[in-house]
């Protein structure tokens, strides 16, 4: 069992937040609290050793300090001053990731440190950004991974959003989902290496991502009309005519 506190002064947020988190209470993961405000947080942490405390605003440092240790921290809000909240989706998904780290690590999660970076406002820093910050944080992580497994799941959870909102906003603001877009910039890096190179076929599938030679040349043929040999020759062919 997942335990959360939500410290804060307005009880209408915990019935947003439960609502939010309603899945993963039905289904056992989750038991959630509430507290009005920190101070309170604080003494019921000393009887129930929760897995997080949920705050309505940003932590001073000695705020922090005095955080049950092992407990992480997450803000609803950005900061005092701008007031925004964060997307619901994101608090679901930071929450299940949570709880796959605590699995993972079985053992109370950190509050500090690169393998649990859960530092109030840390965690939440992709709702920071609008939705085409989101989508250009995307493109710019398959630009990077896509000879990796790069799927909607994984990059949701690199970005610490769910699939469903990424999903959502990346086709909002490219016109393709995520896995057209990953399949479409592999196909050109495989376009660029077969006139830039003199790999093989099968090389150039595997360094653009692709692991199945079939699939690759019929994701090829779908995209350029031709086979990638057939590609390569004729582009040879142009470039030889040029010169």
């Amino acid at each position: 069992m997942f335990r959360v506190i939500l410290a804060a002064e307005n009880p209408d947020l915990y019935t947003g937040v439960r609502r939010i988190l309603s899945g993963l209470i039905d289904e056992g993961k989750v038991q959630i609290s509430y507290c009005s405000g920190l101070g309170a947080a604080r003494i019921r942490s000393a009887h129930i050793k929760p897995d997080l405390i949920l705050v309505e605003e940003g932590l001073s440092e000695n705020e922090e300090g005095r955080l049950p240790e092992g407990t992480a921290c997450l803000c609803i809000r950005r900061d005092a001053d701008e007031m925004r909240r964060i997307a619901p989706e994101d608090v679901a998904a930071a929450v299940e990731w949570l709880i796959r780290e605590k699995e993972k690590q079985k053992k109370p999660l950190a509050r500090y440190g690169e393998s649990a970076p859960v530092r109030a406002g840390i965690l939440m820093e992709p709702s920071r950004y609008g939705t085409g910050e989101l989508a250009s944080r995307a493109k710019r992580y398959i630009g990077e991974h896509y000879c990796e497994n790069c799927t909607l799941e994984s990059i949701s959870q690199k970005l610490f959003v769910s699939r469903s909102h990424l999903s959502y906003v990346f086709r909002r603001e490219t016109g393709q989902t995520v896995g057209e877009y990953v399949t479409a910039y592999r196909l050109s890096r495989a376009a660029e290496l077969l006139t830039g190179t003199t790999l093989r076929i099968k090389e150039v599938a595997t360094l653009s991502g692709f692991h199945n030679l079939p699939y690759f040349s019929k994701c090829f043929r779908q995209q350029y009309g031709r086979s990638p040999s057939a590609y390569r020759r004729e582009r040879n062919a142009g470039f030889d005519k040029r010169v």
